[in-house]
């Protein structure tokens, strides 16, 4: 079987069985290029081409959002936030600090679901070299990421999924959240200003 009886086969059987085109190239591609199965054809080398990588992961993602309103992003150095109107946030990219928030270090080339405790939907987010700080409904300020200056707003190491900031008023609420490159600043309502992490600036 050639190569382009090869793609047309794969490509037949992922829309047959409803697994969307875009996602499949990519995927197979990323098998090809990291090895990840021994069994793949080498007529489907062509799919670990990273331009062909980057076009399917890129229109993957538009097609995914499609149906979503996004009403807010935020980059970090290397990867990608997207807040949807109905309050979730997807992440893409580099991941070596689990900044996406997705619980592992595993680079995403398309859109995950980052998911917050007791499923809180967040109004705003703010992206730093490598933490991101979320705002949810409530007021509450859920941060994950990288952590070496406790920009995190707690003690301890990197966390790979999102956790409540404590130790901040429960007066009042947050209104406004800020990442720098590893510090994070909120606002309240009572416009009284608290900052956690680098302060070598």
């Amino acid at each position: 079987m050639g190569g382009l009886e090869s793609l047309v086969s794969v490509l037949g059987l992922a829309f047959a069985s409803g697994v969307n085109l875009y996602a499949t190239v990519l995927l197979v591609g990323l098998a090809y290029r990291f090895q990840w199965f021994s069994f793949l054809p080498e007529q489907l080398e062509v799919l670990s081409n990273p331009i062909v990588l980057w076009t399917a992961g890129t229109l993957y993602a538009l097609e995914f959002f499609s149906d979503k309103k996004v009403v807010d992003i935020a980059c970090g150095d290397c990867s990608s936030y997207c807040l949807t109107s109905d309050g979730r946030v997807y992440s893409f990219g580099w991941n070596e600090y689990g900044h996406l928030g997705d619980g592992t270090t595993i680079d995403r080339y398309s859109p995950v679901l980052v998911r917050f405790p007791n499923d809180a939907k967040i109004k705003e987010i703010s992206a730093g070299l490598y933490h991101v700080a979320a705002m949810s409904e409530d007021g509450s300020i859920l941060t994950f990421g990288y952590n070496v200056c406790g920009q995190l707003g707690r003690c301890g190491g990197d966390c790979a999924v999102p956790k409540k900031v404590e130790g901040l008023p429960t007066e009042g609420r947050a209104k406004q959240v800020f990442c720098g490159g590893v510090h994070t600043t909120v606002i309240y309502s009572k416009n009284e200003i608290y900052s956690f992490g680098n302060n070598n600036d």
